[in-house]
C-alpha cells in the first residue's frame, strides 16, 4: 500500500504541473511565432504521451516479475511443465502437443526448451523436419517411443519418417509400444520384416540395450521367420495377438508378462513361460481356448519368483496339464477360468472341474463359492501368509447352481470356513453329503434365496449323522428368511448341546421380525443391509 500511495502522489503532482503549463499556453496563435510555439507544444505532448505509455508498460512488466508465478524456482517450474506435458500427451499415440504453459513467458519457454526430460515421448512415423529437433532436445536421455505403420505423413517416405529416426533411437529406447496393421497399404512389410535389420543375426545390428518395457499390437497370423531382438534389460512385456508370430526377445529379466490372444493351448503358454525365470506377474487372456491337451511334458516350468498368475481361460484338461507343469512357490496367488472340454480325441479321457480343484483343497482352511459371470467361482484362502490365494472359475456349469459338491467334499480337507453365495443351492441330498465330509467347519456363511435357505436349515437338522458338530458361527446376512425356520434350527442345535455361539443377520431380513434370536445365541450381530445391488441376481 505505501508504494501505491507514493505512485498516486507522483501522478497527482504530474497532473498539477501539466495543468499549470496548459494555463500558461498562449491564447493568441495568429502570429507566426505563436503558431510555431503551438506546433512545438503539440509535439512535446505527443512525446510525453509516448514516454508515459512506455513508463506504464515498464511498470506493468516490473509488476509481473514480482508476481508469485515469476518468483518460482526453476526446479518447480520444470515440475509444473512436466505435469502439463504428461497431461497433454497421456494418450497412446504420443502425438506431440505443446502445452500452453510452455508459452507463459520467455523464462518458462527457455526452461521448457532446455529441459531434455520434456522431450522423451516420441511418436513414429514423424515428419522429417521435426525428428532432428526432438532428437536434439531429448539429449541422451532414454526415450518412450510409440511406433505404428499408419501413414501419418503420406508425403514423406517410410525411410525418412520412420526408419531413419528409429535407427538413431534404438539404443536409447526404454519403452516401446508398437501398433502394426497388416492391412495398411502404405507399408507392405510385416512387423517381423520391419524389425529384421535389428535382429541379432543381422550384420552390425543395434542392441535395444535400454529397453525395459515392450508392448506389441499385431494380429497377423502369417507364419514367417521371427525377428530376434537383443533386449537384455526387458522387464515388462505386453502382447496382443498371435504369440507365435511375434518377434522373439530376451526374457531372462522379465518380471511382468501380459498376453491377450485366443485359441492358445497349455503347450503354447508353457513354451512362452519356460524362459521367464524371474517372472513375478503373469496375466493371460485366452479367448475361445482350444481343447488340444498334450501329453504330460517330461520337463517342468520353473517360476520360482512368481507372485501372481491370472489365466482366463483354458479347457479343463489343458488347465490341469498347465498347473501340474508349473513349479511355483506356495505363496503364489492364482486366478483361473476353466471351460468345458470339447472335441477331445478318443484316446484322451476328459477331466472334470472337480478333478482340477479337488486335489488342491487340502492346503486351505477357507472356501468361498460364489456366482461369477457366467460360471461358479471357487476361492481358496489359507490362514498362513506363506500360502497364496487361489481362485478357480468353473465355466462348465450353470451360473445358477453348484454341481458335484459331494465329489469336491470327498477330497481330504482342513476346512473350517465355508461361504456359499449362489442363487440355487445343490439338492438336499448333495448338501447333506458334502457337509458331512466338511465336519471341521466352525463358520458357515450363506447368501441365497429364501426357499433355498429353508432347504439348508432343514438339512442341518438331520440327526444321522449330526452335521457340523463344531459349528460356532452361522452367518446368513443378505439372505431373507422366515423367523420360524431359523428359530427351529437354533433350538435344535441348543437341544443337541451344540448351540450356535454367534448369529449374523441383516436388519429387516427376518420375517416378520427378529424376536427370539438373542435368547438362543451368545452373540447376535444385526448388520445393516449392503448398499450394493446385484443386477444378475436380484434376490440378494
Amino acid at each position: 500500500m505505501p508504494k501505491i500511495s507514493k505512485l498516486e502522489a507522483i501522478y497527482r503532482e504530474f497532473e498539477t504541473k501539466v495543468a499549470h503549463v496548459m494555463h500558461q499556453r498562449p491564447e493568441d496563435i495568429k502570429n507566426s511565432k505563436a503558431a510555431v510555439s503551438a506546433t512545438s507544444f503539440e509535439h512535446l505532448l505527443f512525446q510525453a504521451e509516448q514516454r508515459i505509455s512506455r513508463s506504464i508498460h515498464s511498470m506493468r512488466r516490473q509488476y509481473n516479475r514480482r508476481a508469485p508465478v515469476n518468483r518460482l524456482p526453476n526446479e518447480l517450474i520444470l515440475e509444473i511443465l512436466q505435469y502439463c506435458m504428461a497431461s497433454e500427451n497421456s494418450h497412446l499415440s504420443y502425438d506431440l502437443r505443446i502445452p500452453a504453459a510452455f508459452s507463459t513467458c520467455k523464462r518458462w519457454r527457455d526452461i521448457a526448451i532446455s529441459a531434455t526430460c520434456l522431450w522423451t515421448k516420441i511418436s513414429l512415423p514423424m515428419h522429417p523436419s521435426l525428428s532432428p529437433l526432438l532428437l536434439e532436445r531429448s539429449g541422451n536421455r532414454p526415450v518412450d517411443v510409440y511406433l505404428t505403420n499408419s501413414p501419418r505423413w503420406k508425403e514423406c517416405s517410410l525411410k525418412t519418417s520412420l526408419v531413419e529416426p528409429f535407427d538413431k533411437l534404438v539404443p536409447r529406447i526404454s519403452s516401446l509400444s508398437i501398433s502394426w496393421d497388416d492391412d495398411i497399404k502404405w507399408n507392405t512389410q510385416t512387423l517381423n520384416q520391419f524389425l529384421a535389420p535389428y535382429s541379432t543375426d543381422a550384420d552390425g545390428c543395434p542392441e535395444f540395450s535400454s529397453l525395459r518395457f515392450l508392448k506389441i499390437w499385431d494380429f497377423s497370423d502369417e507364419e514367417e521367420q521371427e525377428a530376434w531382438l537383443s533386449t537384455p534389460m526387458l522387464e515388462k512385456l505386453i502382447l496382443h495377438g498371435n504369440i507365435n508370430s511375434k518377434p522373439i526377445v530376451n526374457m531372462y529379466h522379465l518380471v511382468n508378462l501380459q498376453v491377450y490372444w485366443c485359441i492358445m493351448s497349455s503347450a503354447d503358454i508353457l513354451g512362452l513361460l519356460q524362459d521367464c525365470v524371474k517372472l513375478k506377474t503373469c496375466y493371460i487372456e485366452n479367448e475361445t481356448p482350444e481343447c488340444r491337451p498334450a501329453s504330460r511334458r517330461p520337463w517342468r516350468c520353473m517360476l520360482s519368483c512368481l507372485e501372481t498368475l491370472t489365466l482366463h481361460s483354458l479347457c479343463v484338461s489343458d488347465m490341469h496339464t498347465l498347473l501340474d507343469s508349473l513349479d511355483i512357490p506356495s505363496s503364489t496367488t492364482i486366478a483361473t477360468t476353466a471351460d468345458e472340454d470339447f472335441h477331445l480325441p478318443p484316446e484322451i479321457e476328459p477331466v472334470s472341474f472337480v478333478d482340477l480343484i479337488g486335489p488342491r483343497i487340502s492346503e486351505f482352511e477357507a472356501l468361498t463359492i460364489s456366482h461369477g459371470c457366467p460360471g461358479i467361482v471357487y476361492d481358496f484362502t489359507s490362514d498362513s501368509d506363506s500360502r497364496g490365494f487361489r481362485s478357480f472359475e468353473d465355466n462348465t456349469s450353470s451360473p445358477r447352481s453348484i454341481r458335484s459338491l459331494p465329489a469336491l467334499a470327498s477330497y481330504p480337507n482342513i476346512l473350517n470356513y465355508l461361504e456359499i453365495d449362489v442363487q440355487t443351492l445343490p439338492s438336499s441330498e448333495d448338501l447333506a453329503q458334502a457337509l458331512a465330509s466338511w465336519s471341521g467347519l466352525t463358520r458357515l456363511c450363506i447368501t441365497t434365496q429364501e426357499e433355498e435357505f429353508d432347504k439348508l436349515v432343514l438339512v442341518l437338522q438331520g440327526e444321522v449323522p449330526l452335521l457340523l458338530p463344531r459349528l460356532e458361527c452361522f452367518d446368513c446376512s443378505e439372505t431373507k428368511f422366515k423367523r420360524s425356520s431359523l428359530l427351529t434350527f437354533l433350538q435344535f442345535r441348543r437341544d443337541k448341546g451344540m448351540a450356535i455361539k454367534e448369529l449374523v443377520m441383516t436388519k429387516g431380513f427376518s420375517s416378520p421380525d427378529a424376536e427370539g434370536f438373542a435368547a438362543l445365541v451368545e452373540k447376535l450381530n444385526d448388520v445393516d443391509p449392503s448398499p450394493a445391488t446385484n443386477i444378475l441376481f436380484p434376490f440378494r
